[in-house]
């Protein structure tokens, strides 16, 4: 390790690996290392995986701690097989804390606060001086979509709780639900990257698009929160659909993705996002409505008006509480076309890119990494 000093760490546990798509505890670390030390914990991974791993050469096949950038420090907990198995769950706990304890010790360091944006209790393990649960989004209602049974999280919830001193949510409803549970809780909405999408328009078209324009398109993982009918619709107006980002099995998807209209890129790095944004004339975020979806602050909207593109959204909580004209909202089907329809229809006007950067630049993740900052010192 470097001679960079670890006092005052932060220790973000992730729900995601660093390697995998931008998430909200990845990009707050990021932010949080520019005035701190950060530790950035994967979630625990099998030996057995991490030595399939190790022999295709990924980052996340290394064992420890090491450093990952200025201040920012990483590392991947490695258990047993069979990680969140019944009788297994708990063991997986207390073997990550142990690595927990064994890295802190290794980078000297005095620890601030131990935030956890999973499932799992592991505080305790550093000596920290604050405990916090990172909600990122309400898991009991996705227990379906996660494919856990909802008992199970339940009682993840009730440990967290009685162990933490504060729950930092993404809405008010996340908020809500832990209130209830006697915890203090404070709200944090998801940000976005004003720096990496200002310069959309001078960037290179990403080379792997083939549609005509116009184009709308979708960034992100296409999952079950995603309302495949708002979808169809759009590509019955004949516009083209571009869709970008890792998919799952989905009623209907196949369909869509075989139309002439219609192309789909698999996940693709952060970084060339601009690229593929810079195709796109106006940005969708057709999220279902769905209790899981309703306590969700999806990140693609303010990423769409970062670059300074057009909108249209479904009109959840969180979308409808930016309050902004910026933003399109439209529900059903043929709202949701019609909207694209009509923003298509509206010219690009430099005042109105201005006001959307605007917009999300006062939504940036360096805002929200700041008053995570003030939270932790509270």
């Amino acid at each position: 390790m470097s001679a960079t000093s670890w006092d005052g760490l932060i220790v973000m546990c992730s729900g995601t690996s660093w390697d995998g798509m931008a998430t909200s505890p990845k990009e707050i670390a990021l932010r949080l290392a520019r005035s701190g030390p950060v530790l950035f914990v994967d979630p625990p991974r099998s030996f057995v995986s991490a030595r399939r791993r190790a022999h295709r050469g990924t980052t996340s096949s290394r064992r420890g701690v090491y450093e990952i950038g200025d201040r920012l420090a990483r590392m991947t907990p490695l258990v047993q097989p069979g990680i969140d198995r019944p009788g297994l769950a708990r063991f997986t706990e207390a073997t990550v804390k142990r690595q927990l304890r064994r890295a802190v010790r290794e980078l000297r360091a005095d620890v601030d606060a131990v935030i956890v944006a999973n499932q799992r209790d592991v505080f305790g393990a550093c000596d920290e001086r604050r405990r916090i649960v990172f909600a990122t989004d309400d898991f009991v209602a996705g227990a379906e979509l996660m494919g856990v049974r909802r008992s199970v999280l339940q009682a993840q919830q009730q440990r967290q709780a009685r162990s933490a001193d504060l729950v930092v949510c993404v809405t008010p409803e996340i908020a809500e639900t832990w209130t209830g549970l006697g915890v203090e809780t404070a709200v944090l909405a998801n940000g976005c990257d004003p720096e990496l999408f200002a310069d959309v328009d001078d960037t290179p078209y990403a080379s792997d698009v083939t549609l005509p324009s116009p184009i709308v398109g979708c960034v992100g993982h296409l999952s079950d929160r995603i309302d495949v009918a708002l979808l169809d619709a759009v590509a019955d107006t004949g516009v083209s659909l571009l869709l970008v980002g890792p998919r799952q099995p989905v009623d209907g998807l196949d369909r869509l993705l075989a139309r002439a209209n219609v192309q789909w890129i698999d996940q693709r790095p952060l970084t060339t996002m601009p690229g593929y944004l810079r195709w796109i004339d106006v940005g969708l975020t057709p999220y279902a409505d769905t209790a899981f979806n309703r306590g969700s602050f999806p990140l693609k909207t303010l990423d769409y008006l970062a670059a300074g593109r057009r909108v249209v959204a479904t009109g959840l909580p969180a979308t409808r509480r930016l309050d902004t004209d910026l933003v399109a909202i439209a529900d059903t089907p043929a709202d949701f076309a019609a909207a694209v329809t009509s923003e298509l229809a509206r010219p690009v006007t430099n005042d109105d890119v201005q006001r959307r950067q605007a917009f999300a630049a006062a939504n940036s993740w360096e805002a929200r990494a700041a008053e995570l900052r003030k939270l932790v010192a509270t």
